[in-house]
């Protein structure tokens, strides 16, 4: 045939499924079903693709397994902290030079109270414990120090900037799409 005489020649030979071109010794059972294992491959690697794309967003646990509920105890007390420290005078709006120094920023008054009041061994050992991980406590404790030194900076801007909090441990990727909000972070009362 001509075009095997072309392709020994080295010309491109571009396969064409069409009946009238096909060799005489490819039956057209066989191109059947080639075509349909081409077009079933085709729909499978779409539906695995489209599948791959809608996996769950899976948060940075820790070594503890308590990252997030730590987290969500950070935001809630931060919130707490920030409302009584924005109204806090800190001493003279004027800075005077034999004056001593101005007292605390309230963004340091916020990450000072959260580190006191949450990172402490009584108040993480009494943190609910929804995936039933075992606590260790000094373990949860390093934790709360690394979420503080990692995202309290974080925190503290978005609750200068007025931005709604509920979410920032997801948006950090602290916490995971199967997580649960567990503390009240939504509503405007503290």
């Amino acid at each position: 045939p001509s075009w095997l005489k072309r392709a020994a020649m080295g010309a491109k030979f571009t396969p064409c499924i069409v009946w009238g071109s096909t060799p005489s010794w490819i039956p057209r059972w066989a191109l059947l079903l080639t075509t349909l294992l081409l077009a079933l491959t085709g729909t499978a690697a779409a539906e695995a693709k489209g599948k791959a794309g809608k996996r769950s967003r899976k948060g940075d646990e820790g070594h503890s397994g308590q990252r997030c509920i730590i987290c969500q105890a950070c935001v809630k007390e931060a919130r707490k902290a920030w409302a009584r420290a924005r109204t806090t005078k800190t001493g003279s709006p004027y800075n005077y030079l034999d004056n001593g120094p101005m007292g605390k920023s309230a963004e340091e008054i916020v990450l000072e109270t959260v580190k006191k009041k949450v990172c402490n061994k009584g108040f993480l050992s009494e943190l609910p414990n929804p995936k039933g991980y075992a606590k260790h406590v000094p373990t949860v404790q390093y934790e709360c120090d690394d979420v503080l030194e990692e995202q309290g900076s974080n925190l503290v801007d978005a609750l200068t900037l007025g931005d709604q909090v509920a979410s920032f441990c997801w948006e950090a990727d602290i916490c995971g799409d199967d997580d649960e909000l567990l503390y009240d972070l939504k509503s405007e009362e503290l």
